[in-house]
């Protein structure tokens, strides 16, 4: 099985059951394994875009400005790996106190995140019309030369529950994260920090979070 935030992928279904395969005609074989691998193909990029995307708040601050770069990232990764109670379920457990507001720190610059966005874009729409593209194209040649296979009526219905219960809803797992993928805008983003900010920080009067278009540097 493949696990990712979200949802876990089981390898496993993508394989034919012994009791199905006698309907796959011999020439069809070759489309069943091209299906098999642009599936894995497009998951395994998906998943490397999935990661870009999460490192969007870190690319909220220049990286060429090294010392400031680190002291962001590093506010950034423990403002949202912050767990609100202990990993055990013992209730008597003390519950995990908030973050000291003294220890983040929060370097911004909508520069840095216009150039990161512009990459990631770029990058999510090459997957779009490269991998993903020829996952689909894969599936509609397979689905196609299946329908015309001469099965009969039984041994297709039996086929097409397999095919849409079991294989298609198994890759429905990460081609429904395909739209949770768009990046959020500059103002977008600094709210997302904003919000839990507010939710797993001391409590406290604390300034206002700065929108900055020049290399500057900004606490929370």
């Amino acid at each position: 099985m493949v696990s990712v935030e979200g949802y876990t992928f089981d390898r496993q279904k993508l394989t034919v059951p012994l009791h199905l395969q006698h309907m796959i005609p011999v020439d069809t074989h070759g489309a069943m394994q091209r299906i098999r691998t642009t599936a894995m193909v497009a998951l395994h990029h998906l998943k490397l875009i999935e990661k870009l995307h999460r490192k969007r708040h870190q690319a909220m601050c220049p990286r060429s400005l090294i010392e400031h770069y680190n002291l962001h990232v590093e506010s950034v990764e423990r403002l949202f790996n912050w767990k609100s109670s202990p990993k055990s379920h013992d209730s008597s457990l003390t519950p995990v106190s908030k973050i000291s507001r003294d220890v983040l720190h929060f370097h911004i610059n909508q520069h840095a995140y216009d150039a990161y966005a512009r990459s990631y874009t770029a990058t999510l729409e090459m997957y779009i019309s490269g991998p993903y593209k020829e996952w689909l194209d894969a599936k509609r040649n397979f689905e196609k030369r299946m329908a015309n296979a001469g099965l009969s009526e039984k041994d297709y219905h039996e086929w097409q529950k397999w095919w849409t219960t079991v294989f298609l809803a198994e890759m429905a797992k990460w081609e429904n994260q395909l739209p949770k993928l768009a990046l959020p805008s500059w103002e977008e983003a600094i709210d997302e920090i904003h919000q839990v900010f507010l939710e797993r920080v001391e409590p406290g009067t604390f300034p206002e979070f700065y929108i900055s278009s020049d290399v500057q540097v900004h606490g929370v």
